[in-house]
């Protein structure tokens, strides 16, 4: 509980300061009266969306890293790879800050065959259980779990620029209620608050799944063959991202 209270402090703190940025002290009135309806929105649809058929994308290499190790790497590396996702997400989204977003949407042509490398190999060594495992010496444990967040964060940073193209839609569905919704949904901090509603079901929902499996030898089974089906998933995702046949796998999603 006190890193997910942690992650939303820190998701606040970058959301708020992303609005300054964008928006500066004083807001325009017609900023300010759509805001209160699109941040509801979009922290909802976060919630909402995260088990959805297009969400499934992010979702499935997710479940690598989280049951990568369910005991004790498991929860930090969920973390790194929910905010890796997420920071590129919003830059993507919102075009904020244009250095960057404009490197994103410059670079596609390395992303997709990097991306699939790094889906491939990535749920290949989950499937076949060879990322680094826990350990009870000190100095070995601490390059463990640096070694495990950074990949993790890796991971979802790919996740993201491989994938906001296809998640845009849906993103933008939540905000079709109101005029101008897709300009204003694409502000900074409404990509955020949607990443924190996202991010946040993920961890709920995955703290439930390894606790349970923690005191039940059903629920460990479940997990373990979680493990090697996410990791196969995400290794055919990388397949298809080097193969050019990813249309397909968005055919059946969307």
């Amino acid at each position: 509980m006190p890193r997910v209270l942690a992650l939303m402090v820190i998701v606040a703190a970058a959301a708020t300061v992303a609005r300054v940025v964008v928006y500066g002290l004083e807001p325009s009135p017609t900023v300010s009266s759509l805001q209160g309806y699109i941040l509801l929105s979009a922290f909802a649809g976060g919630v909402a969306l995260a088990f959805s058929r297009p969400f499934l994308l992010v979702l499935v290499p997710f479940l690598t890293v989280l049951f990568g190790d369910a005991k004790k790497e498991g929860p930090r590396a969920a973390i790194c790879f929910l905010a890796a996702f997420a920071l590129v997400f919003a830059v993507a989204i919102s075009g904020v800050p244009r250095a960057i977003a404009t490197l994103i949407y410059q670079s596609e042509w390395l992303v997709d065959p990097a991306g699939g490398v790094v889906f491939l190999v990535g749920g290949l060594l989950s499937a076949a259980r060879l990322l680094p495992p826990s350990t009870t010496d000190p100095a070995s444990s601490v390059w463990a779990r640096i070694v495990g967040s950074g990949a993790a964060g890796v991971l979802g940073a790919t996740t993201g620029g491989l994938m906001y193209h296809e998640l845009d839609p849906a993103y933008d569905s939540v905000f079709f209620f109101t005029a101008n919704a897709v300009a204003a949904s694409h502000a900074p901090l409404t990509v955020a608050v949607f990443s924190t509603g996202l991010g946040l079901t993920y961890v709920v929902a995955g703290g439930a799944a390894t606790t349970m499996a923690s005191r039940a030898r059903w629920a460990r089974r479940i997990l373990r063959g979680g493990r090697m089906l996410s990791g196969i998933a995400t290794a055919l995702i990388g397949v298809a991202v080097l193969t050019h046949r990813f249309g397909a796998i968005r055919a059946v999603l969307f």
